[in-house]
């Protein structure tokens, strides 16, 4: 959970042979590998998990940067409601109406985004796909 609540890149390793009861419920966006002895995969997914996390966020900035726009947010991957309670908890700039947060392609479904929506609507969540919808 520190990890995710502080942007780090986070790669699953699962060595579960005969399935589990239940999953960690906060580990659903991540890539995950099985555990075989296979370290340098494990070290290879590890790595571009983390150059990916660079990439987009630079990639995103320079987006919103060249479209003039202010996002209050920028993730590296798709938010989900661990990051919803995040922005929660941080709120809204002073004199803002609504949070934007940009994270990557591709967009979220019409159900995630509903959910986040009824959570509070103050928050809109872009892709640079959905972009062209808010620039004037």
């Amino acid at each position: 959970m520190e990890a995710k609540s502080v942007g780090c890149p986070i790669v699953i390793v699962n060595a579960i042979e005969n399935g589990e009861k239940r999953a960690f419920p906060y580990l659903g966006n991540y890539p995950s590998i099985r555990f075989k002895s296979n370290f340098l995969d494990i070290i290879d997914l590890t790595l571009e998990q983390v150059l990916f996390n660079l990439y987009q966020k630079l990639f995103l900035d320079s987006l919103t940067n060249m479209y003039g726009i202010k996002a209050d947010r920028i993730l590296s991957t798709s938010p989900e409601l661990f990051n919803f309670i995040q922005l929660k908890a941080q709120g809204l700039s002073k004199g803002e109406n609504f949070g934007l947060v940009v994270y990557p392609d591709p967009p979220l479904g019409s159900e995630e985004m509903e959910i986040l929506y009824k959570l509070d609507s103050n928050f809109i969540f872009i892709t640079p796909l959905t972009l062209p919808l808010i620039i004037k």
